[in-house]
């Protein structure tokens, strides 16, 4: 997920979880380590704009399927 580095994000993870959040999708980020917890709240702080949504929407995944 480097191409998402370049968003000024703590971390590729929250800007995913973001733009599934965007895209009206339920998400349960799981972590037990409280870093990683805060960073999962912290992805309400910002939203991603259309051009950055369609940027991260056009990202190869290497997926089998594309249902998602």
């Amino acid at each position: 997920m480097g191409p998402l580095q370049n968003y000024g994000m703590r971390r590729p993870s929250s800007g995913v979880l973001r733009w599934e959040l965007q895209r009206g999708v339920a998400v349960i980020p799981g972590s037990s380590d409280p870093t990683h917890i805060r960073g999962n709240i912290s992805v309400l702080d910002f939203s991603l704009t259309e051009a950055e949504m369609a940027r991260i929407a056009g990202l190869e995944r290497s997926e089998k399927h594309d249902w998602y």
